[in-house]
């Protein structure tokens, strides 16, 4: 394996891609690296620019400027910030998409914790991602009690692309050691009765790293969606074969 990189967040789009954004993204994807799948995708609704989970490298950066680059010359504006966090010590920071450029900024800015906090509870849905955004990252450089209480706090009402992002964060955070079981056990085995297949499927796959999770795996291997059933199959499977 290469050298391993997460990120965190999404970059908007606007407008929203039709087919031939859609196009834009497939050229510059394929010519940016040659032999190598691209781990930039735009999701069916056509309005962000996302990180797919894959395996990444150390130039990902030109790989993301090459689809940004190719979205401006068909007419969208990619805008917003990804955090990223790498396998070396330091390795981490924010790409920051604005006007068609790609910067990078490190860990340092100031947070106004206050104004976080009024973003989470704004009416425009950018400016709540934005704020979770920045949650995330600040939790990524240094976990609190009180950053996760605020960065979870949208769960109570969120829809269900907020709640997988969410979790999806915690999922990773946990996995590489930036969270502890304690602090978000309790999130993924709510999320294991939620009523969206969806959710039960992410928690499923994030419970394989929580120690009093076999019941709960166990239960969900007979979950009425075979989505959910496969989930929590890999990761019971995982849980046996991880060494100790």
């Amino acid at each position: 394996m290469g050298y391993a990189t997460t990120f965190t967040g999404a970059f908007a789009i606007e407008p929203p891609l039709g087919d031939e954004g859609r196009a834009a993204v497939v050229r510059a994807s394929q010519g940016a690296r040659s032999g190598a799948s691209c781990a930039w995708i735009a999701p069916p609704d056509g309005r962000s620019l996302v990180w797919n989970g894959a395996d990444s490298a150390r130039d990902d950066r030109a790989w993301l400027e090459a689809v940004i680059t190719a979205l401006a010359a068909a007419g969208h504006r990619v805008a917003g910030e990804v955090a990223w966090r790498g396998e070396d010590p330091g390795d981490a920071g924010v790409l920051v998409a604005r006007d068609g450029t790609l910067t990078v900024e490190r860990p340092g800015r100031e947070l106004d914790l206050g104004a976080v906090i009024m973003r989470l509870r704004d009416l425009d849905p950018a400016a709540r991602r934005a704020a979770r955004d920045e949650l995330a990252r600040l939790l990524w450089d240094r976990a609190s009690a009180e950053l996760l209480a605020l960065y979870v706090e949208p769960l109570a009402t969120a829809d269900v692309p907020t709640t997988l992002e969410i979790l999806g964060t915690l999922a990773s955070m946990l996995a590489t050691g930036h969270l502890r079981e304690a602090d978000v056990a309790s999130l993924f085995h709510r999320a294991a009765e939620d009523r969206d297949e969806r959710v039960r499927a992410q928690a499923a796959a994030a419970l394989e790293r929580v120690a009093d999770a076999e019941a709960v795996l166990q239960r969900l291997l007979v979950d009425p969606s075979p989505l959910v059933q496969g989930k929590a199959n890999h990761a019971l499977h995982r849980r046996r074969t991880r060494p100790r």
